[in-house]
């Protein structure tokens, strides 16, 4: 029966999603690894934790959008986060 085919999938995938991405609960007070110290400010200062971190990400995906662009643009002279790829370094 194809229903019950999807079912374990479906489970597999809601079971993945439900799971969190980061648990601050996971990592002792004492930790001084990066994540650690970045669960501390999670369990003490959630805004400024929050902020932080989507702020990195956008900085991150920014980085991305921009080299793909360079990438695109300048092709096969295309040199990765160099700011003069392929002639002046002038997007336009």
């Amino acid at each position: 029966n194809v229903d019950d085919e999807i079912l374990p999938f479906q489970d597999r995938l809601d079971s993945f999603l439900d799971r969190p991405f980061f648990d601050p609960d996971a990592f002792e007070d004492e930790d001084s690894t990066l994540l650690g110290k970045f669960a501390r400010l999670v369990k003490s200062d959630y805004e400024l934790a929050e902020t932080l971190y989507v702020g990195i990400f956008f900085v991150v995906l920014l980085l991305g959008t921009q080299e793909v662009l360079r990438m695109q643009l300048y092709g096969d002279a295309y040199v990765p986060f160099v700011s003069k790829g392929a002639g002046s370094g002038k997007l336009f």
